[in-house]
């Protein structure tokens, strides 16, 4: 089965009362090999490990047996052909640049392993004709793993893992939101308004003010917790009269269960991974600082993307003094069955769209977000022996 989204991260919130709430979706997720480890050294983990290997196993069985492109992000500059790469300016090896190539580095080790030709690649190395891709000395690819925003703008006649309108879809939570609401309404995914319907914004925010509640507002398109802020209701609808952004969204805040560790309390929330529609690895991601006292207004304290990765271990068997968050089985199931849906309901919907018209609502490399406001290049270099 062909898949338009076959690799996606979920984030999801399990509340105090253990009901999951669907946050959103990537389409270019890092951090799958950070799954893979938290999972080994885990007694008894709620996934085996394995999920780069099952990535790269459906890389190979997408590929037309051609050679696969694993194709870097659009601000990523290579030096030169080789296997693995180093930093040029070791101050760029860090974050989600090293993220990115600790990943890389391993998908195409999986894949070579499995006997299978395979490059990494900047957007340079490639070029298109008649619909097809090849590298710059003529090498015909047979699949393009991309992690390019903007690339390639036509749609290909080869596999493209992922297919580039999801990243015009999944960038949108406020479409995301909409298209579940009207495809799943009994999914879970967290109530989202916005100015497009003032109305019904207003009525929200007048029920949390009531209710004296937190909001979350954050950017309809944003990114890695950019511009997240978390009000009082009461004191959003004070100044929200003169702001009329359409690309801003509000959701409630919604209290997340809790991980104890020293003796405070952390919110946590859930990363799962998705190949092929099935979940392969996943982590708790806890806060930086306790949930209450002195840190409980914090952003540290309620935004869990700050925070340590924890593995996730089955709930029935785990020893209480392990340093892992454990699900049962029932929740765990109830995670995979949510998740399959959402991925299946969102590929449908990117088939039916025209390539062309929705690849060119991405922003273009020059619009993206980076350090101090521009993206600067990450050159990389052969690494040495």
């Amino acid at each position: 089965m062909q898949h338009l989204l076959l690799y996606a991260g979920l984030d999801f919130i399990l509340d105090q009362d253990g009901h999951w709430h669907f946050i959103e979706i990537n389409d270019h997720p890092v951090a799958l090999n950070r799954a893979d480890i938290l999972a080994k050294q885990c007694h008894y983990p709620l996934f085996p490990g394995q999920g780069l290997s099952r990535l790269a196993q459906e890389l190979v069985c997408q590929s037309t047996g051609n050679t696969i492109a694993l194709l870097l992000p659009d601000c990523f500059r290579i030096t030169g052909r080789a296997e693995k790469f180093d930093f040029i300016d070791p101050l760029q090896n860090e974050g989600p640049a090293r993220l990115t190539m600790a990943e890389f580095h391993e998908i195409a080790a999986h894949i070579r392993e499995k006997g299978h030709p395979c490059d990494i690649v900047d957007i340079t190395q490639i070029f298109p004709q008649a619909g097809r891709y090849y590298l710059r000395d003529g090498k015909e690819l047979g699949l393009l793993y991309r992690r390019a925003y903007a690339f390639p703008k036509t749609q290909p006649l080869i596999p493209c893992v992922n297919d580039l309108r999801l990243r015009a879809i999944c960038t949108d939570k406020r479409l995301i939101a909409s298209l579940l609401q009207e495809k799943a309404p009994d999914i879970g995914c967290i109530p989202t308004y916005s100015h497009r319907d003032e109305n019904a914004l207003y009525r929200f925010l007048d029920e949390m003010a009531m209710a004296n509640s937190y909001v979350i507002r954050k950017p309809r398109d944003g990114a890695g917790s950019r511009g997240v802020e978390r009000l009082l209701a009461r004191d959003l609808l004070q100044d929200i009269s003169v702001e009329t952004d359409s690309q801003v969204i509000y959701q409630p805040w919604i209290r997340p269960c809790t991980y104890k560790k020293g003796g405070h309390e952390y919110h946590v929330d859930f990363r799962l991974y998705m190949v092929a529609g099935e979940a392969v690895g996943g982590f708790a991601r806890q806060a930086a600082a306790p949930n209450a006292h002195l840190t409980a207004e914090s952003p540290l304290s309620w935004m869990t993307t700050n925070g340590p990765a924890l593995p996730l271990s089955q709930k029935e068997l785990t020893d209480k003094k392990e340093a892992s968050f454990s699900l049962s089985a029932v929740q765990l199931e109830t995670l995979c069955d949510r998740a399959s849906t959402i991925v299946k309901i969102i590929e449908e919907y990117a088939a039916k769209l025209e390539y062309r018209k929705t690849c060119q609502k991405i922003p273009g490399f020059e619009n993206q977000v980076a350090l101090d406001g521009q993206m600067r290049t990450i050159e990389l270099r052969p690494a040495q022996a």
